[in-house]
This record gives structure tokens, sequence and C-alpha cells, in this order.
């Protein structure tokens, strides 16, 4: 990633390239990481107007990730984590972000909880050279308590004792990591299935696509090497420095990119490219259930898929849409064609729209002059019992083989602008439901039609992701408690 020419991604962009956005960010054009941190923010501006699981069935195909066999499946559970974004009318609003462990190192392997991000492309964790706050308020990763762990250089050269090494920022949405790297075993803390017998400011974790210059700095120390069925030998960036926002915020440690090669630093940064390397005859498949409430619980599986997350009605398995320029390295599909309500969007009518499949974001992504339209076309009344889980225009975005439709409930809540009017108290019966979403306009080759397929669209579909095949599958959700009941205001 790093060796590549600088350019932005999806909501994701690198250090030192200008974002434009629209008016509702003062001083036109920011900066990355600044830029995208606004961006992030950018949903409750629009929303002013201003701009318990049983595992009945395991299918017998194994989809790919860490099976040496074609019944075995690995299924990771998640834990939700909100943070408060702000309040209307005595309703909440949240963002949240999903995480689960994983082990590194030996002998004794140290747990670290990490987000599953597919907008991302390396392992990241908090190391005991970083002494700030942040990094003390998480696990941190002790080098030196590990037997089979390498120090390295970014292009895997190893580093002796005492001698300077490579030093690296990585830029996120709403902040950056500089580390060291590693080179260490990687372990799934998973349960294994057998067919046989996802602070007032919402959180990026998209990586950008270019980062400070290596050079010479920090020390540590070295060797060994071990591996264990479900572990893998992969490079790390082990951070000595890490932004307050929005590592601080949050309960996870690091960040799992889940992203194509091309967005990894070298190909042994790649955590598909290891796995494939380490068991060649397998696919590199992962399946993601979001939940919607806490009486269900989210969930990460490799090499497999749960057909108790697949909704009655729909077929048992993933349709699937082919990746978009792989070399990126993002999970980018073809959108053909967008309709909200009876609105035909013409924006996309020259077969140019993208959207990048996000784990990592909140919100739908929506390039700015497509923005405008979506507001007006999907702007519309509560519901005769209050709030936006009634009637009102569906927004469908046709992928070719699939396409993925979202209600008022998925897209929808209350507009807030009478709340911040000076002198005046909104009041929750004069008040529209408004789509939330995040308006962006990146540069080619991503852009500018590029939208971001959030939360809400992995929430309502169980989705796989297929590095192998570099395709992205989609099957309606099904949840323990309807979306519709949940209390307003809850985002994720």
């Amino acid at each position: 990633m790093y060796g590549l020419e600088a350019h932005v991604a999806a909501a994701l962009t690198g250090a030192g390239v200008a974002l434009l956005v629209p008016p509702l960010f003062e001083g036109g054009p920011l900066p990355l990481p600044q830029a995208v941190q606004r961006l992030r923010e950018s949903g409750a501006s629009w929303r002013r107007g201003k701009k318990p699981i049983v595992w009945a069935f395991i299918m017998a195909v194994c989809l790919g990730g860490f099976c040496t066999v074609a019944d075995d499946s690995w299924t990771i559970k998640l834990q939700r984590q909100q943070i408060p974004l702000h309040s209307v009318g005595g309703v909440v609003y949240h963002k949240s972000a999903y995480y689960g462990p994983i082990f590194v190192g030996g002998p004794q392997p140290q747990r670290f909880d990490v987000v599953f991000d597919t907008g991302s492309g390396h392992l990241v964790l908090p190391s005991t050279m970083c002494h700030s706050e942040t990094c003390r308020k998480h696990r941190r990763y002790r080098r030196r308590s590990s037997r089979t762990a390498q120090d390295i250089d970014y292009d895997g050269t190893p580093v002796q004792p005492g001698q300077a090494r490579d030093q690296i920022t990585v830029a996120f949405g709403t902040g950056e990591v500089t580390g060291v790297f590693v080179e260490d075993s990687v372990c799934l803390d998973a349960t294994k299935f057998s067919t046989s017998g996802v602070a007032p400011q919402e959180a990026s974790l998209l990586q950008a696509k270019s980062v400070k210059a290596p050079n010479k700095t920090v020390v540590v120390e070295s060797n060994a090497s071990a591996t264990e069925k479900t572990c893998i030998r992969m490079r790390t960036v082990a951070a000595t420095d890490m932004s307050h926002e929005p590592f601080n915020s949050f309960e996870f440690d690091g960040v799992l990119g889940l992203g194509l090669p091309g967005l990894s630093q070298t190909p042994e940064f790649n955590f598909f490219n290891m796995a494939s390397s380490t068991w060649p005859n397998t696919t590199q498949t992962f399946t993601v259930f979001l939940a919607t409430s806490d009486l269900e619980q989210s969930d990460i599986t490799f090499c497999g898929l749960q057909v108790d997350h697949i909704a009655d009605g729909s077929p048992k398995e993933l349709t699937w849409v082919n990746v978009l320029a792989p070399e990126l390295g993002y999970w980018q599909v073809p959108i053909l064609s967008i309709r909200a309500g009876d609105t035909v969007l013409s924006f996309c009518q020259d077969g140019s729209c993208r959207a990048v499949v996000d784990t990592g974001t909140s919100l739908l992504g929506v390039p700015s002059q497509a923005g405008s339209v979506l507001r007006s076309a999907l702007q519309h009344p509560q519901g005769p019992s209050g709030g936006c889980q009634g009637p009102g225009p569906d927004l469908h975005f046709d992928l070719g083989n699939f396409t993925v439709t979202l209600r008022p409930k998925d897209y929808a809540r209350l507009d807030v602008a009478d709340e911040t009017t000076e002198g005046a108290q909104a009041s929750e019966a004069s008040l529209d439901c408004v789509p939330m979403m995040m308006l962006m306009d990146l540069p080619e080759p991503l852009g500018p039609k590029l939208f971001i397929l959030g939360e809400p669209v992995l929430q309502r579909y169980y989705t796989g992701f297929d590095s192998k095949l570099k395709r992205v599958g989609f099957a309606l959700a099904k949840h323990a408690t309807p979306p519709g009941d949940m209390p307003e205001g809850i985002l994720a």
C-alpha cells in the first residue's frame, strides 16, 4: 500500500490529499486526516438539513479462511460498544464498534480485542513502546514476552537488537498510528464448527492510502516461529503512538484489516494472503452478521456461513457480486442504478457509480451531488406512532446480481434541525424523517461517484467477503428482534 501513489480511498483517504466536501464544512476542502474526521461527523449536520443464537446447521461448503477440510468453520463472537453522539427529545444517538478477540505471540499468547475491518489492510496493535494515555487504556503488545516474534523493517529485513529500524505512520479516518514492524504468530480465538457430526465524535477505522515515509528509529528484540491450526504468521504494526481519536473512546485494542492485498504494505502484511500461504488449498472467505439489539450476538465466521443468520424465505446461500478494481484493495462493487422511492437518480445513469462495502462505517456515504436529491426523495413525515419506524420510501441499490433495499427504519432518523435553532426547542411532533448520510466527494480512481455501504446495509444483510474470488455476497439477515422494534435513535 505505502509503495503506491497516494490516492484517496472511500472515506478513507490519504494524508496530504485534499478531500472535497460540501459547504457544511466551513473553509472548503480540508487536508486529511481532518477532512475524513469532518466527513465522519457530517451525518449529524446532514440530519439538520445543512447538508440467544441456536446453531441449527452450518453449510457443508468451505467458503474460506482457516479451513483445512471442507466441513470446518470458525466463528468469533463480536462485542458491540456504542459511543453517544448527541440526544434529541430524550433519545440518544450512537456510533457503534464491533470487535472480537485474537491472540498474538508465544509461548504464552497475548490477547487483544480488535475490530475486523474491511476498510484496512494491516494488523495494528498498541505496544509497550507506547506510553501515552491512549495506549495505556488498552492491552499493549509486549514484544519481549513473545519468543515467536521477529523485529523487521517494512520489507521484512530482520532487525538486530540495538539496530535502528523503520518507523511508519498509518493514517486512519479520524486519527493515526505510528509504529514499527514485527512479524509474529496471530491466532483466532474462535469456536470451531463441523457439519460432519460492528464520544461525541464518530470513529473512522478506514485506512488511508498514504503514510509518512519509513525512517530509522526505535529498537526492540528478536525471534523464533510457531504456528497452530488457526494461526498464521504475518507482519504487524506495533504502535509506538496512537492518536486520541478514535482509539481513546473505544474499548477495542487494535484493528485487524480484512481488506484485499492492495491495501497492505506488502503481501506479508495481508491477512488473507498469509492465510492462503499457510493453507494453499483453501479459499479465503468470511461472513459478517451485525446485531440490531442486545437480544442477539454479532459474529464473524471464517470458512463458512451460518444459515441461522439468513431470513426465512430467503435462499440459504449468498448472492455474489464481483469486486471492481480489486488491485485498489477495497471491497468495491458496481452500482447500476439507485432508486429512492419512485425517483431514479440520473447521477448513476452513466454506469460509473460504485460502492465500497465497509464494516467500519456507521452511515451511508454519499457523493454531495447525489445527497441533495436523495434527501429530497427520502424525507417523509414520521409515522402515526412517532419516529421513523412507519411507512416511507425505500432506498434501492441495484448491484447487478443483487439489489440492496433499505427501509426508512434502516436509513432514517428524526430531523433535529429545530433543536439547534437559537432560542427554540425542537418539538418531536413537528419533525420529519430524514436519511442518515455522510456527504463526500472523492477523486479518481475511486471517485467521484463512490458510495459507502456501512452498518445500515451490514445489519439488514448477512454479508460475505471472498478474498480469493474477489466478490461480495448478500442475503437478507434474520434478527432476533426486528429492527423496527428497536428504540428510536439506535444507529447500530
